[in-house]
């Protein structure tokens, strides 16, 4: 959990979190009555990066599998 921790502070959009089943998710919310498209792009973009370039890290340190693996 402290990997997670401190992963979020450095992490733009969004922040890593742990559901009931002890699975590891990245969640991010955005505001959408005033969201346009770039902003959105951007986001979903900033997630998707951040998900992909830590998840082999995760799952190579402890273990597990990723969403994908499914």
């Amino acid at each position: 959990m402290k990997y997670l921790l401190e992963k979020n502070n450095g992490v733009v959009f969004g922040a890593f979190a742990l559901d009931e089943d002890g699975d590891i998710n990245f969640d991010h919310t955005i505001y959408g009555p005033t969201c346009d498209k770039e902003e959105l792009r951007t986001s979903v973009k900033a997630v998707l990066f951040t998900a992909d370039k830590l998840d082999d890290e995760i799952v190579s340190r402890w273990g597990g599998k990723k969403a994908s693996d499914d």
